[in-house]
């Protein structure tokens, strides 16, 4: 939720989707919990809990470098992605 304080253009939703045939579409396991960022590129960036290296600085990283490369424009967004995160 951090995000939609921090940006004026390229604004994010935060969503939590239960659906199981979202699971299927993209091939991801019943059991386990996961992190999806879709954000205009033709493969959302998915994180799973509990096996991939997640904290705020990581989640904010593939975050504004996901839409950056889906939305292509110098921008707030991309200065941070750049310099704050490197």
């Amino acid at each position: 939720m951090v995000d939609r304080y921090n940006f004026t253009e390229q604004r994010v939703g935060f969503y939590y989707n239960e659906d199981p045939a979202c699971r299927e579409e993209f091939n991801l396991k019943k059991k386990l919990r996961y992190i999806g960022f879709y954000h205009g590129e033709s493969e959302p960036d998915i994180l799973t809990v509990d096996q991939d290296f997640i904290n705020l600085k990581q989640m904010m990283f593939t975050l504004h470098t996901g839409i950056v490369k889906g939305t292509p424009r110098w921008g707030q967004r991309a200065y941070s992605a750049l310099y704050d995160l490197h």
